[in-house]
C-alpha cells in the first residue's frame, strides 16, 4: 500500500510533511511546535486518503472534494457537543494554546475538524484490506421493545454521566449510540443494528479498531505537543501510555462508533446519503433554507459558544512570554526577545545550557543565581500548563520551583488556586514524580 502511495505525488508530499514535523517539533521550530496537531492529522488523512484512492479509484477528498469540507464542519460540531459534555464530567483540559484570540480560534475549529475524517478514512484503510473479512454471525431479528431499552438506556447513561460524573463518567461514551441507533433502524438510515441482524458484524469490528488506532495515533501525537490536552480522569489517572490513563483507552472505540453513528443521523436529512453514498439509505431531507443559511449559522454559533465557555472552564493557559517572570524587566526582556527568546519554551531551551546562562548574566549584568532563578520561575509557569497566572499565587504562597511543588500538601493550596482540585492534585503529583 504504502508503496504505491510514493508514486503518488500528493500522498508522499502528506507523508514528508508529516515526519518533517514531527522532527521540527522535537527540535522545537515553529510553527510546528505550537501547531504540530494539525501537521500531524491533516497530513495522517491527505496521506491515508492518496491510498484509498490508489486501491479504490475513489477516495474521500479525491472524489468527493464537497463532502470533506461537509464532514469537518460536522465533526467540529460533534466534538463541541462532547467538549461541553466535559464541562459536567471535567475528564481533561487544555494548555499552552496561543495567546491570540483569533489564531486560537481557528486552530481549534481546524484541530477538532479532524476527528471524523480521521476516523471514517482510518475504517476505509481497514475495509479494504481482509480484516474482519471472513466473520459472521447468525442472522438475528430485534426485538421492538428491545430496541426502545436501547433507547431509554442510551438516555439514562448519557443523563447519569453528566449529573454523577465522579461514578458514572465512562457510561458517557456509548450513550449517543445506544440513543440514536434505534431511530435510524426505526428511519430506514444506515444502521449498524441492521449489519447485525444481517449476521455482519464487520463494521462495527473496523469501527472499533479504527477507534484504538485513532486513540493511539491522538495520545501519541498530543503527548510531543506543546499546544495539548491532559486527563484529570476520577480515580483512573494512574498507568499511563502517554497522557491517557491506560483504561481510557476503553472509551476510544465505542468513542469511534458514536462518531459513526452520529453522523448517519445528520445524513437522514441529507439528499445524497452522505459520507458513504448509500443507495439504499432513506432520507428525510430538510428545506434548501434550512441547510443553507439557518444550521450552518446554528453550528457556528453553538461552536463560538462553547469555545467561550472553555476559555472559562478547560483552556488552563495560553502560551507565556519571559515578561511574565518575576524581576525580568523591560530591558531584560527586550534583550531576551532579540536573542529570540520571548516565548517561555525557548528560554527553558536555553536554560538546559550553562554557558548560555552565563552570557546572558554577562550581558544584562546580573547574578548567574538570578538568571537560575529566572531558568526555575520558567519550569514552573511552563509545567503541566499552570501558566503566568497560577504562577503569581504559587509565589505568593512561596512556591518557586517545580521541586518546591512536589513538597506542598494539596490542601493547602486547593482553596488559594483558582483553577479545579483535580488539576492542582495532578500538578503536585506530576512534580513529585520529578527529580
Amino acid at each position: 500500500m504504502i508503496k504505491k502511495c510514493f508514486q503518488d505525488t500528493i500522498g508522499f508530499t502528506a507523508l514528508i510533511v508529516l515526519f518533517l514535523s514531527q522532527a521540527c517539533m522535537f527540535l522545537k521550530l515553529e510553527p510546528f511546535y505550537t501547531w504540530f496537531y494539525l501537521f500531524a492529522w491533516w497530513s495522517y488523512i491527505i496521506f491515508i486518503d492518496s491510498i484509498l484512492y490508489k486501491f479504490k479509484g475513489n477516495s474521500l477528498i479525491r472524489s468527493r472534494g464537497k463532502e470533506i469540507l461537509i464532514l469537518s464542519a460536522w465533526s467540529a460540531t460533534f466534538w463541541f457537543i462532547f467538549e461541553t459534555v466535559n464541562f459536567f464530567v471535567k475528564n481533561w483540559y487544555y494548555i499552552n494554546l496561543p495567546a491570540d484570540d483569533f489564531l486560537r480560534i481557528c486552530g481549534i475549529i481546524l484541530a477538532f475538524a479532524t476527528v471524523l475524517p480521521g476516523i471514517f478514512i482510518t475504517s476505509e484503510l481497514l475495509e479494504i484490506s481482509m480484516v474482519y473479512k471472513s466473520i459472521s454471525i447468525k442472522r438475528f431479528k430485534f426485538n421492538y421493545y428491545v430496541l426502545w431499552i436501547f433507547f431509554f438506556t442510551g438516555v439514562l447513561f448519557a443523563l447519569l454521566g453528566v449529573t454523577f460524573p465522579k461514578v458514572f463518567f465512562p457510561l458517557i461514551w456509548g450513550s449517543f449510540t445506544l440513543t440514536l441507533e434505534p431511530i435510524l433502524y426505526w428511519l430506514g438510515g444506515r444502521s449498524l443494528l441492521k449489519d447485525m441482524e444481517n449476521g455482519n458484524p464487520r463494521k462495527v469490528l473496523i469501527l472499533f479498531t479504527s477507534g484504538l488506532i485513532c486513540g493511539f495515533l491522538w495520545e501519541f501525537w498530543n503527548y510531543w505537543a506543546y499546544s495539548k490536552w491532559v486527563y484529570t480522569i476520577p480515580y483512573w489517572n494512574t498507568g499511563k501510555i502517554f497522557e491517557m490513563p491506560v483504561a481510557g483507552f476503553l472509551g476510544f472505540p465505542p468513542f469511534a462508533i458514536d462518531c459513526y453513528v452520529m453522523y448517519n443521523f445528520v445524513c437522514l436529512f441529507r439528499k445524497d446519503g452522505g459520507w458513504e453514498r448509500i443507495p439504499h439509505q432513506v432520507s428525510y431531507p430538510l428545506p434548501r433554507p434550512l441547510t443553507t443559511f439557518i444550521l450552518p449559522l446554528v453550528m457556528i454559533v453553538f461552536s463560538l459558544a462553547v469555545i467561550k465557555n472553555m476559555e472559562k472552564y478547560t483552556i488552563a493557559s495560553h502560551q507565556s512570554f519571559v515578561k511574565n517572570i518575576p524581576a525580568v524587566s523591560s530591558e531584560d526582556y527586550a534583550y531576551l526577545a532579540n536573542k529570540g527568546l520571548s516565548r517561555i519554551h525557548k528560554f527553558i531551551k536555553s536554560c538546559e545550557n550553562p554557558e548560555n546562562l552565563k552570557k546572558i548574566s554577562k550581558d544584562l549584568n546580573r547574578t548567574l543565581q538570578t538568571v537560575h532563578r529566572w531558568c526555575d520561575y520558567a519550569l514552573l509557569i511552563d509545567f503541566q500548563g499552570i501558566g503566568a497566572v497560577n504562577f503569581l499565587v504559587l509565589k505568593k504562597n512561596g512556591i518557586e520551583s517545580i521541586l518546591d511543588l512536589g513538597k506542598t500538601n494539596p490542601a493547602i493550596l486547593l482553596e488559594k488556586l483558582p483553577s479545579p482540585p483535580a488539576r492542582v492534585k495532578l500538578w503536585i503529583n506530576e512534580a513529585k514524580k520529578l527529580k
